[in-house]
């Protein structure tokens, strides 16, 4: 069952990338598209996915639990950054690539692929677990996300000197906090309006998949398929770190659910907000979708390898 549900993600995930590697062969796509779709998706679309994933909140809302899991959140926000930083260092990545690595490091595919797994193997319970992790984490990509972004430029240079409040004063982080105070006063809003934030934020995923396909049109094969560093950053991601954590999760954490939950997200692919945040804030698009592609490609294995080896 597990397998299944997460070839059926991965072969969704994959058409929806070569419809937009064939709109851009085919001109119906093009790098200036891509730019104004990525102003579309960060400021828009996504702070919609954020709120409307509050919204659509079902049943009784346990704070204690949801309260732990938010505390847990946090931490991990805090603490992801810091391994980050000297996971890459230790991999003596090219300075001007290294703020994009510790993004993909720490940020993973919840929204495409997180929830509809979880879902299936754990039910609504794990989903409202994720759905509340989702929007620190979302918290966090709008502001230690975009600082990471705008470390270095792609020639290793400082892109910025300093990061003004106002800078960091987005939709996303605007949505991410509306998010949080709408679920923890349980504030119901006419279904019209709950329904018009869905379906905009229900765009997201596949405009964004497409713009993975067209950017990655955009590369030379040898290009996407060349670079060793990908390799081992993805195995390092997704296999070695996940299973270095389970351990610490099985001390720590008590509450099936929420270990789960946790250690599920681990193994996800870098997230397709990656290239987004890259276009946007000027840093290696290209490196952020083959990065995507390849993490993708590589958790038909490295899950069910995971699983197997934690006995899951």
């Amino acid at each position: 069952m597990k397998n299944q549900i997460l070839f059926s993600q991965m072969i969704q995930l994959f058409l929806m990338i070569l419809f937009g590697f064939i709109l851009f062969k085919v001109k119906l796509m093009s790098v200036e598209l891509n730019q104004k779709l990525t102003k579309l998706l960060v400021d828009f679309t996504l702070p919609m996915l954020i709120v409307s994933s509050v919204l659509t909140q079902q049943g009784e809302r346990e704070l204690d639990k949801v309260g732990k899991v938010f505390l847990i959140s946090i931490v991990l926000c805090l603490v992801l950054p810091v391994i980050s930083y000297v996971v890459i260092k230790l991999l003596h990545f090219p300075k001007g690539q290294q703020g994009i690595y510790m993004f993909m490091f720490q940020y993973s595919n919840i929204g495409f692929m997180g929830f509809p797994i979880l879902d299936a193997l754990y039910g609504k319970q794990a989903v409202l677990y994720t759905a509340v992790l989702n929007m620190i984490v979302t918290l966090s990509v709008y502001t230690i996300g975009v600082a990471m972004m705008y470390a270095k430029g792609e020639d290793g240079t400082s892109v910025k000197e300093q990061i003004h409040l106002n800078q960091l004063l987005t939709p996303g982080v605007i949505g991410s906090c509306l998010a949080i105070v709408l679920y923890f006063t349980a504030i119901k809003l006419p279904k019209e309006i709950t329904g018009a934030i869905q379906s905009v934020g229900n765009l997201t995923s596949p405009l964004a998949m497409l713009m993975i396909g067209a950017t990655l049109a955009n590369m030379k094969l040898h290009e996407i398929l060349d670079d060793k560093r990908v390799y081992v950053f993805a195995v390092i991601k997704q296999i070695v770190f996940p299973l270095l954590c389970w351990p610490l999760f099985r001390q720590w954490i008590s509450d099936s659910y929420m270990r789960g939950v946790l250690f599920i997200l681990l193994l996800m692919p870098v997230a397709n907000t990656a290239v987004l945040f890259a276009t946007r804030y000027h840093a290696d698009e290209k490196l952020a979708a083959k990065t995507i592609f390849v993490t993708t490609v590589l958790s038909i294995l490295s899950i069910p390898l995971c699983f197997a080896v934690t006995g899951m």
